[in-house]
């Protein structure tokens, strides 16, 4: 019981309301929506994002079918919906929301950022109550937690 509201707390703190706080209303006007039935290749993988010392590292295995969280040595199969949301300029964010709570919504962009002199690939994770959004990363970041910078994303905007 303690892991569903653990994750839920998660889910609660890196909610989205959709792609609305990052769009304007003509923008998403003109986006086509998609529910989709698989993970896109550029998602799939071990993913980790560290929140701080309340929380710790939080790890997501997203497989062709599936989304495993790890967070605190608890591991869980997450159940939801994913959709894809294309702008015009050849953007897209991947919205997913959980099953268990429809309200809580991750959106995902994709995308790739500088760290230490290296380009590596990340997923941001969009929020409303943080001016940038989380970078996941392929490699464990320890007891860093990385940002992605707002030009990495210069496209929503």
């Amino acid at each position: 019981m303690k892991i569903k509201v653990l994750l839920s707390t998660l889910l609660l703190i890196t909610t989205v309301g959709g792609v609305t706080a990052t769009v304007t209303p003509a923008q998403a006007a003109e986006a086509s929506q998609t529910k989709l039935k698989t993970f896109p290749k550029q998602l799939r993988g071990t993913w980790y994002h560290y929140y701080g010392k309340k929380i710790g590292l939080h790890k997501m295995v997203i497989t062709k079918h599936q989304l495993k969280v790890v967070l605190k040595s608890k591991k869980k199969t997450v159940k939801g919906t994913l959709m894809k949301y294309r702008y015009p300029g050849k953007w897209a964010t991947y919205d997913f929301a959980d099953k268990e709570n429809p309200f809580d919504i991750a959106a995902w962009v994709p995308t790739k950022m500088t760290i230490k002199g290296q380009t590596h690939p990340i997923i941001a994770e969009l929020k409303q109550d943080v001016s940038k959004p989380w970078a996941y990363t392929h490699f464990n970041p320890g007891k860093h937690q990385y940002m992605a910078p707002l030009s990495t994303l210069h496209h929503i905007w």
